[in-house]
């Protein structure tokens, strides 16, 4: 088996947080010029796609960035605010959203400013 099928089919345990804190790690990587975000997260037994994506040339660097919830697509953060749903509720007015894991990177926690925001369970 090779590495990437082993890393692949690895799981972690889920990390749970608010809606607002995805919301600042996008704009964080938008920040600091690295918009491309790749996470899978878990609603009613559901898998969904989140993140940005972005097209890249030496000349030009990243452009048309785009943020996505499963087949959403949404120009800006402020549109995805206000237009992004799951089974019809508005994403931003979830309590918390279960991140499973880090598409490009595993664990959801190799994200710090994601696991320093965690709602821990007691």
């Amino acid at each position: 088996m090779k590495l990437f099928e082993i890393f692949k089919k690895k799981s972690f345990e889920p990390l749970e947080c608010r809606p607002t804190d995805i919301i600042d790690f996008f704009q964080e990587c938008l920040k600091i010029d690295a918009p491309d975000v790749s996470l899978e997260i878990e609603y009613e037994n559901q898998i969904y796609a989140l993140g940005i994506s972005s097209n890249y040339t030496n000349q030009n660097g990243f452009f048309d960035t785009k943020i996505y919830l499963g087949e959403q697509i949404f120009d800006t953060i402020e549109d995805f605010c206000n237009g992004a749903k799951l089974q019809n509720q508005l994403f931003m007015n979830f309590q918390t959203i279960k991140i499973l894991r880090d598409l490009d990177y595993g664990d959801p926690r190799n994200n710090i400013l994601l696991e320093k925001r965690e709602i821990k369970k007691k």
